[in-house]
């Protein structure tokens, strides 16, 4: 019964072209449940195989103030990731700076009164591109190995060791041992972001979990620690706009 049940209702077709915008609908044995992600700007339905067309038509019309808030979004992060490439700005430290050239045999990066001076003979964008972010990993290093010291002291939490990585979908981490990884991207931030980073890294030794006396701990060396958070959460894509 059920089975004929599905089969007339599976056949209902709808016209999913009402929608102003890229839709995806994935239909799987393996999903129990219907959710919808908004990715890059476009739609992705994902539920149960047996979902009729109609269910997941109503659905996305109770989303659509959802779905139209996180494309817009994107929309406008896109448009900050353009301009900032037509003018040629890039991230250090929290500030816009621009690059400047100099015909060179020997390379070398150096910032200098906010700018970034570039020494090379190719100035393909390939290249320039490599010189500036090996140049940026290293700053990075060198900085965060320094400010994760300053904290480890200050809070009297030793950790094991510190690994510096480039990630796309977080900003650090600490295992049960004690080892910290630290996203390299951060060096492009405010200092008090990867500060706030690092204090919320070596908070989750003594407590490896978000209780509230995690949080508490995190405030304690970090009174405005949400205002670091929210930094990140709406211009955290800045960071990984510019570099593979």
């Amino acid at each position: 019964m059920l089975k004929k049940i599905f089969e007339k209702f599976s056949t209902e077709k709808v016209d999913f072209k009402i929608f102003d915008y890229d839709l995806t609908i994935k239909k799987t044995k393996k999903k129990k449940t219907i959710s919808i992600i908004v990715r890059n700007g476009r739609v992705i339905v994902s539920c149960p195989i047996w979902t009729v067309e109609s269910k997941i038509k109503k659905i996305l019309l109770s989303k659509e103030k959802w779905i139209k808030k996180n494309i817009n979004i994107y929309t406008q992060r896109e448009d900050i990731i353009n301009d900032n490439k037509r003018n040629g700005i890039y991230l250090f430290k929290g500030e816009k700076v621009k690059l400047k050239y100099e015909n060179f045999l020997i390379e070398s990066v150096n910032y200098k009164d906010n700018y970034i001076l570039i020494r090379t003979s190719n100035f393909s964008n390939t290249n320039v591109d490599k010189l500036l972010s090996e140049w940026l990993r290293l700053q990075a290093t060198r900085y965060i190995r320094k400010r994760l010291k300053f904290y480890s002291d200050l809070m009297h939490i030793k950790f094991s060791n510190l690994l510096i990585k480039s990630y796309r979908s977080r900003w650090g981490s600490c295992d049960t041992k004690g080892k910290i990884t630290i996203n390299w991207r951060l060096i492009m931030a405010p200092p008090s972001i990867l500060d706030y980073v690092i204090i919320h890294e070596l908070s989750h030794i003594p407590h490896p979990n978000h209780s509230k006396t995690f949080w508490m701990h995190i405030k304690k060396y970090k009174p405005y620690y949400q205002r670091d958070a929210n930094w990140l959460k709406e211009n955290g894509f800045l960071l990984n706009s510019q570099f593979v």
